[in-house]
């Protein structure tokens, strides 16, 4: 069990990975517009323009509420030379907005002693204990924890990247911005956001969310007509020497991808693939909204 206890400090904070080529292009390829027949696409003249007001909407958006809902959780982990677990459970939500879907657990700790999961289920050489499973349960917990904005701007960061989508002059600061207006046709459409970290930005200011000190590119979807998101995916890549606030770096890339539908006109959460593998850990999760 002490090889166990091991893994678990290590899987609270995970940002970086070498990884697999080919698969991982094939699990990550499914834009909006390969899922439908495009008329036409044509770049934003104003991309900060329309940077702020998916922004603002997405703001609005995290002061809705939902109804109840499941998801699916499962992930695979690895540290080190040790040999891999696998972790799945069903998760139930209420009350959230949508977007931040665990995000409310971590100041509740009633909560953070009981999560509300289901069917929780290790596969592993070593069964773990009572206080073992405990760290197990939140570890999985937090591939959920993936969201485009937060509602609090210092949001914690665990297995992904921070998100771009809190503050407007942040953003603007640290990454290119390009938009494209994708049209499908019968007043169907979508604007397409892609975000690339500039070179040379380690000017850290009071306020921010973050250094921003990775290479981040991420690419986001939102509906024509009311801005709201349907796709958001990204990666982010560290590299040996790169200042690290904690004076320490890997090589590694983390790439995600997650899609949102809607409810009661509003986004939520549909789906999470995630594949991070860095020197010394990995990560293989999906979250998966479990429709009645």
């Amino acid at each position: 069990m002490r090889h166990l206890l091991s893994i678990l400090p290590l899987l609270v904070w995970v940002q970086g990975a070498a990884f697999a080529q080919a698969p991982l292009d094939s699990a990550f390829s499914g834009e909006k517009e390969d899922s439908m027949s495009t008329l036409s696409i044509k770049p934003v003249k104003r991309p900060k323009k329309l940077l702020k007001q998916v922004i603002n909407r997405l703001h609005k958006d995290l002061k809705e509420t939902h109804q109840a809902r499941s998801y699916h959780v499962e992930g695979t982990f690895r540290k080190g030379s040790l040999p891999p677990f696998s972790i799945s459970c069903t998760y139930h939500v209420e009350g959230d907005n949508g977007l931040e879907v665990i995000s409310q657990i971590r100041n509740d700790t009633n909560s953070i002693k009981t999560p509300k999961m289901e069917d929780f289920r290790f596969e592993g050489q070593a069964r773990p204990n009572a206080q073992d499973s405990v760290y197990l349960k939140f570890n999985l917990l937090y591939l959920l924890d993936l969201s485009p904005s937060h509602m609090k701007k210092d949001c914690v960061g665990n297995f992904y990247p921070f998100p771009p989508f809190v503050d407007y002059e942040e953003t603007a600061r640290w990454f290119y911005v390009k938009a494209y207006e994708i049209d499908y046709g019968q007043g169907k459409g979508v604007y397409r956001i892609l975000l690339k970290s500039k070179k040379n930005r380690y000017f850290w200011r009071p306020g921010d969310v973050m250094h921003w000190i990775l290479d981040y590119e991420f690419t986001a979807y939102f509906d024509r007509g009311s801005l709201r998101i349907t796709q958001f995916k990204g990666q982010s890549v560290s590299r040996r020497g790169m200042p690290y606030p904690w004076n320490w770096s890997m090589d590694g890339v983390t790439r995600f991808l997650a899609d949102y539908d809607e409810d009661m006109g509003t986004p939520v959460l549909k789906r999470i693939r995630i594949v991070t593998n860095t020197e010394r850990k990995s990560i293989n999760g999906t979250v998966r909204r479990i429709d009645e």
